[in-house]
C-alpha cells in the first residue's frame, strides 16, 4: 500500500477504501499525493452515492450511456472505467459540464471539488 500510517490523511483514505469509494485505484495502490483528474473525482462521487443513496441505482446499458456523453464535445475523452460513473452524475445534476466539455482528463480544483461535493449531498437529500 502507498499509504503510509502516519501521514495525516491515512485514516480518511482508509475509510474510503473500505466503503469501496477508491475502487478505481486497486488493492495497493492509491498515490496520495498525485494530483487528481475531474473523471477520478467524479468516479469516487458516484461511488458514495451508490454506496448511500436510499434507492437503488438502475443499471443503464452502454448504449445509454453512450448516447448522454455524446451530449459532450470531448466524450471520448472519458476513460471506459469512468463512462458508467460520469453518467450517473450527469443523470443526477452533479456534473453538468462546461460549454458542452466534460474536460475528464483535466485536474480538477478545490472550486470544482467542493461544487461536486455539495451537488452529491444534495441529490442523497443530507443538505
Amino acid at each position: 500500500e502507498d499509504v503510509h500510517k502516519n501521514v495525516w490523511n491515512a485514516k480518511m483514505i482508509s475509510t474510503a477504501k473500505e466503503y469501496d469509494l477508491l475502487a478505481q485505484y486497486g488493492e495497493d495502490k492509491f498515490e496520495p499525493n498525485k494530483s487528481m483528474m475531474r473523471e477520478e473525482a467524479i468516479s469516487i462521487i458516484s461511488s458514495a452515492i451508490k454506496k448511500f443513496a436510499q434507492e437503488k441505482r438502475v443499471e443503464v446499458s452502454k448504449e445509454e450511456i453512450d448516447k448522454l456523453l455524446a451530449l459532450y464535445v470531448d466524450n471520448v475523452d472519458v476513460s471506459d472505467w469512468a463512462c458508467s460513473d460520469m453518467f450517473y452524475c450527469i443523470e443526477a445534476g452533479i456534473v453538468k459540464g462546461d460549454n458542452k466539455n466534460l474536460y475528464p482528463k483535466e485536474y480538477i480544483t478545490r472550486a470544482e471539488a467542493t461544487t461536486l461535493i455539495k451537488r452529491m449531498l444534495e441529490s442523497l437529500g443530507l443538505i
